[in-house]
């Protein structure tokens, strides 16, 4: 349903809302308060608060296997539902004692983590934490739904909340077993490492006692996050994913076993992963090593195993089902190659950006890759920006000119302080700092708004509302697609508040005149008059 054709759904605005309320609460209190206060400190209380993250953690796996398992009918039960089941006066109450639950929950959590030990009635004060903390997620559900509307969702949908929850308990049992046995693993990543490393040098310098290895220029020692269970865990969910997903077109027991094959390998690029950590370090780069490479390397692992699993799992007789046309419809071709050349711009700029972090310190001299990526992605797929055609207007501009000012006023930079991109440039010769400039600037005004606007605002806001996506024209939208395209462009840029609210007059930009190409230039803009206030006022931490 677009905005033209029909009134936008009220509820679907108001969820979004409430879930952001919601999830900006738990991130204040994650931020604000700290369990480590309870040190040295005893009691059953102790015991309940010290451990309320793993509640959290248990409460997000549950959801994440019930959306997994049967999230698409949820959702189609939930859009099912009249406009308005509550009236604003019953929302308004919901929220206003939610609002007041929390802000309970919050004095009480202070009293309770930062009050002297020694502090009376801090038992008492966890059983008033515990039903303020059932407030606060009751009142909130009374704002999304009245609870006859809950209780009608959870008997339906009886079995697959069952199976979520009992899938999420134990992906939450699973992960702490896993945690159990990170020495174990340590230690097989520790001798693989090892051996790898004989291979190159010859020997190596290494203590098992303490999980340190290295050369004699430079070594490392294996923390728990490195043995690799955190990986091995995140791939088990994808492949566990896509082994339901797919489950029509894969061959049954068989692909079974690509779970196991993508933990082994993942396990193993893991120590491959150090090894070249190590190497790198020894070649007289250790802040490279300690720095882009170890932070990036093991996202890109991951990002190459998943792939490869899927590539494998599709192209392999032996796990795939090879159905008749019919049987399983699929996409046009025209389709397929559009949605990819959208697609391919920001895919391949995200590539590059980790590959040009992995060989970092800070500052990506390696960045002009990023636009030479990007810009042979973009050449090569031009046939299909059909949607780009030339349109003079003078509105683009002053978009993009009102994102900065909103940018500047939401991600504040101290001017001339140091950073690391200053430090870098000022490393480099003067025909080396201007060329990098020259290519962060045509990346900010050419390659990044074009593979940007092509994926979010040309694709993702279209591709919300219907699979045919391509068959809907420029400019069509409803509120959930708008919202979640924005929020998604948000989360790609640092601030994500910042970034969402970009996101969304960007989007205002396409569905004014609908034509893409006023959101490429005023997000082109945007980013021209962000680089001449970098450039004049010495704002480096802004670029």
């Amino acid at each position: 349903m677009s905005s033209q054709s029909a009134s936008p759904s009220p509820p679907l605005l108001r969820w979004f809302v409430l879930v952001a309320l919601l999830l900006g609460e738990v991130l204040l209190l994650t931020l604000r308060f700290d369990t480590g206060t309870l040190r040295g400190q005893s009691g059953w209380w102790v015991e309940l608060l010290g451990r309320s993250n793993l509640l959290l953690r248990l409460v997000i796996a549950i959801v994440a296997a019930t959306l997994l398992l049967g999230g698409a009918s949820l959702w189609r039960d939930v859009c099912r539902l009249p406009e308005s089941t509550m009236s604003l006066s019953s929302i308004g109450i919901a929220i206003i004692f939610h609002l007041l639950a929390f802000a309970a929950f919050a004095a009480v959590t202070a009293y309770l983590l930062e009050s002297p030990a020694g502090a009376a009635f801090k038992a008492e004060g966890t059983l008033l934490w515990c039903a303020f903390g059932l407030a606060v997620v009751g009142f909130w559900a009374l704002a999304v739904l009245p609870a006859a509307e809950w209780r009608g969702l959870a008997w339906r949908h009886r079995l697959l909340l069952s199976a979520g929850v009992g899938v999420g308990a134990l992906a939450f049992a699973a992960g702490l077993l896993l945690q159990r046995c990170w020495r174990p693993l340590a230690e097989g990543t520790f001798w693989t490492v090892d051996a790898l490393l004989r291979l190159v040098y010859g020997h190596s310098v290494c203590d098992a006692s303490e999980l340190s290895i290295g050369t004699p220029a430079f070594g490392v020692s294996i923390a728990p996050e490195c043995s690799g269970y955190e990986g091995m865990g995140l791939l088990s969910v994808f492949a566990l994913a896509y082994l339901w997903l797919f489950r029509a077109e894969l061959r049954f027991p068989q692909a079974l076993l690509l779970w196991p094959l993508g933990v082994a390998v993942l396990w193993l690029s893991n120590a491959v992963r150090i090894a070249a950590l190590i190497a790198i370090g020894s070649a007289g780069w250790p802040e490279v090593a300690l720095g882009g490479f170890h932070s990036q390397a093991g996202w890109l692992a991951f990002n190459a195993v998943a792939l490869g699993l899927a590539i494998v799992a599709r192209r392999m007789r032996f796990f795939a089902v090879h159905p008749k046309l019919e049987a399983v419809p699929t996409p046009s071709r025209r389709g397929s190659e559009k949605s990819l050349a959208y697609l391919m711009p920001q895919l391949a700029l995200l590539g590059a950006t980790i590959l040009t972090g992995m060989f970092s310190t800070g500052f990506e001299a390696l960045y002009p890759l990023r636009v030479v990526v990007a810009g042979f992605v973009l050449w090569r797929c031009r046939r299909a920006y059909g949607e780009l055609a030339w349109s003079w207007s003078w509105q683009p501009f002053v978009i993009g000119g009102m994102v900065l000012i909103g940018w500047i006023a939401l991600v504040p930079a101290g001017i001339g302080e140091p950073s690391a991109l200053r430090d870098g440039l000022a490393q480099l010769s003067p025909a080396g700092a201007l060329t990098w400039i020259v290519f962060r600037i045509a990346g900010a005004t050419i390659t990044v708004p074009l593979a940007e606007e092509l994926a979010f605002r040309g694709y993702l806001l279209r591709r919300i509302q219907s699979a045919d996506w391509s068959e809907l024209p420029m400019g069509k939208w409803t509120w959930p697609s708008l919202l979640v395209s924005s929020l998604a462009f948000g989360v790609l840029h640092g601030s994500w508040l910042a970034g969402s609210l970009a996101g969304l007059v960007y989007a205002f930009a396409v569905i004014r005149r609908r034509r893409l190409l006023d959101a490429v230039l005023a997000h082109a803009t945007t980013n021209a008059l962000l680089a001449v206030y970098v450039l004049s006022k010495g704002a480096w931490a802004m670029w």
